[in-house]
């Protein structure tokens, strides 16, 4: 099987994503108490009526700035500190872990230098140190502490065959190789800094003041108690560090019981395939009991019987599962209203400082890696082996899941805004969005994945994470700016986000590209036939997009409405040819019909600006908007298209081979 990215590792990506974002804020929460009164008061002196305050907005801003950077220093101190001290924590914690495998001894010679082996056919530059560990011990495992890396076994190791030793070391190479011990203790040494970090702000809210006013506790013990375990915010605020903490433990041992698959296929493709299958068959092949059953949620190995499914169809690890889905999608949800909320106040609009530009790329960097990859994965190993994808129950999943983890999130308020009204539309864009591009990244991997003439390159790859970062960091910009426009003139603001999107270049740029791969993959080889059929396709609902526009479209307006009227007739030709295609029922069918709808948008704005061509000031100013604005409006198109043609397929239709 050809070795091609795991997406494994950039969900282990989402998880300290998640952490690290916790930690912003507990930063946050910790300013509060320190200095919370102090920022409100700069608050009241700089806008004390919030309209005129947002009236004068660029002012108040500058007004704010010196507590909002006092702020940041809080909310990214605290970030930090949870790195900082997850760092230290992650050679520290296996000790525990090595003491509870009973008393260490080192390996014998004949171990040691079968480990030697096994390190140098993984392309280890340094073999890790083997250890036998107490007789309570059952499952190898591998540690980095200070002193390096160490692969600690059963003493029955040493009563196998030598095959089956070397298929054991091959496994613990294969996770070093793949850097999953790194991550697996990083991940833990988040998780434990996570803790008291969290606890800092109540600390400081709750229990300080006893501690400045002891007698207060002696005089009324249990009512200072009823008042610190019933107030709201406290019980909020620990039900969601207690449900981000669980979701993380729990989501860690998903992700490495998957790669405990890929490093079973690693070793058994580096020549110890039969030592590991007569290994694995010597197991329980599941659990016995229902209290076993139980543990394997938080369990780190598959059972045998899973192991030896993968090893006997690798390709089934590689098929998306709903699981999977709903697990990145609550981790990154649960980090976006985090990251808006810990960005300070900024008059710039520049992509790393704007607080909705860089969340959308730092979330969308994380839905590419940890869910996109594994979508063109997918597709790669259903077009060989021929079983279809799970695009649209994954997609749905994702899509829930992104709705329940922004609803979740350790913030302790459903979204950004107190108000219900106003968060709905961030919760529903934003979800909308995340599978808009989710079933568009899924659609462009089946079609890449057919037209594939060989397996792909290890440079392939980073293009398509480049592929998915535009698409998903692009999604998320879409649906912060339609839930802003929705909040702050309901429906009409849908109307003007359509017409005026806020990222026209790089819209335009993204509809370039997905354009060109859609072009490409739909017609390899056209045939006159074939051309003279599209022709047609895109003629017809322009000629009728420009008689609308031109013979209906006439009541007399303001100039601005007369050129969204135009970018309206122009987008409409390429909206028509999309649900032509969602019609068919068919995904597959999507992908010509988005190589034809910017040729038919293009065609409208050519007409457009040739008929206003004598009044332009500026010809090549004029020349610009024409191109530029309705080929962004088919952003949002191609989103809701893939969206809706995904979740509204058939079933046959997700067949690699149709």
């Amino acid at each position: 099987m050809t070795r091609i990215l795991s997406p494994g590792a950039a969900r282990y990506g989402s998880i300290i994503l998640l952490l690290a974002t916790a930690g912003l804020f507990a930063g946050q929460h910790t300013f509060g108490p320190l200095h919370g009164r102090h920022y409100l008061e700069v608050n009241k002196d700089c806008g004390p009526d919030l309209a005129i305050a947002f009236s004068r907005h660029l002012s108040f801003v500058r007004c704010m700035s010196e507590v909002e950077q006092q702020k940041a220093w809080f909310t990214f101190g605290g970030a930090l500190m949870v790195l900082l001290l997850g760092v230290a924590l992650m050679p520290l914690l296996p000790y525990r872990l090595l003491r509870r495998a009973g008393p260490l001894r080192p390996a014998e010679q004949t171990i040691a230098v079968r480990a030697a082996d096994a390190a140098r056919r993984a392309g280890l530059h340094r073999s890790p140190t083997v250890y036998i560990g107490g007789w309570r011990l059952r499952e190898p495992f591998t540690v980095r502490v200070l002193a390096g890396t160490r692969i600690i076994v059963p003493p029955g190791l040493r009563r196998l065959p030598p095959d089956q030793i070397d298929a054991v070391l091959a496994h613990e190479m294969a996770h070093i190789r793949a850097g999953d011990v790194t991550l697996v203790w990083l991940t833990r040494g988040l998780w434990w800094a996570l803790i008291p970090a969290l606890a800092v702000p109540q600390f400081l809210i709750f229990v300080l003041p006893i501690v400045r006013e002891p007698r207060v506790l002696i005089e009324a013990p249990f009512a200072i108690l009823t008042v610190i375990f019933g107030h709201p915010y406290f019980l909020n605020y620990v039900l969601r560090s207690l449900l981000l903490l669980t979701l993380a433990a729990v989501i860690a041992s998903s992700v490495l019981r998957s790669r405990e698959h890929e490093a079973d296929l690693a070793a058994a493709a580096g020549g110890t395939e039969a030592g590991l299958l007569e290994l694995l068959h010597g197991q329980p092949a599941r659990p016995g009991r229902w209290w076993q059953a139980v543990r394997r949620l938080t369990a780190i190995h598959p059972c045998a019987r899973r192991r030896l499914a993968a090893l006997h169809d690798p390709h089934s690890t590689t098929e998306l599962r709903v699981i999977d889905a709903a697990a990145v999608g609550i981790l990154v949800a649960m980090a976006i209203p985090v990251l808006q909320m810990s960005m300070p106040l900024r008059v710039e609009t520049m992509i790393w400082t704007n607080t909705a530009h860089l969340t959308g790329l730092v979330a969308g960097t994380a839905l590419a890696l940890a869910w996109g990859l594994a979508l063109w994965r997918a597709a790669l190993g259903a077009e060989l082996t021929g079983r279809p994808i799970r695009l649209r129950a994954t997609t749905l999943a994702l899509t829930c899941a992104t709705s329940v983890g922004m609803l979740a999130h350790v913030a302790g308020e459903p979204t950004l805004s107190r108000n219900w009204s106003d968060t709905t539309p961030q919760l529903i864009c934003t979800s909308l969005a995340v599978g808009g591009a989710a079933a568009l990244s899924g659609i462009l991997a089946r079609a890449w994945a057919r037209h594939r003439t060989g397996p792909p390159s290890r440079a392939a790859w980073p293009a398509i994470a480049l592929i998915n970062i535009m698409v998903f960091a692009g999604a998320l910009w879409l649906g912060t700016d339609a839930a802003s426009m929705i909040t702050i003139k309901g429906l009409a603001g849908l109307g003007q986000f359509l017409t005026m999107t806020g990222y026209d270049e790089l819209c335009t740029a993204g509809v370039v590209t997905l354009w060109l791969l859609a072009a490409r993959w739909s017609w390899r080889r056209p045939t006159r036939r074939g051309v003279l059929g599209a022709t047609t396709v895109v003629l017809v609902p322009t000629v009728t997009a420009l008689a609308v526009r031109w013979l209906v479209l006439t009541t007399p307006t303001t100039p601005d409405w007369v050129l969204y009227r135009d970018f309206l007739a122009a987008m409409s030709t390429g909206a028509v040819l999309l649900v032509i295609a969602i019609a068919t029922r068919r995904p597959g069918g999507l992908l010509p019909a988005m190589a034809l709808a910017p040729a038919g948008t293009l065609l409208v704005s050519a007409a457009i600006w040739l008929r206003y061509l004598p009044i332009w000031p500026d010809v090549w100013m004029a020349a610009r908007i024409c191109l530029i604005g309705p080929l962004a409006m088919l952003a949002p198109a191609f989103l809701l298209a893939a969206l809706l043609a995904t979740v509204t397929e058939r079933r046959s239709a997700s067949s690699p081979g149709r």
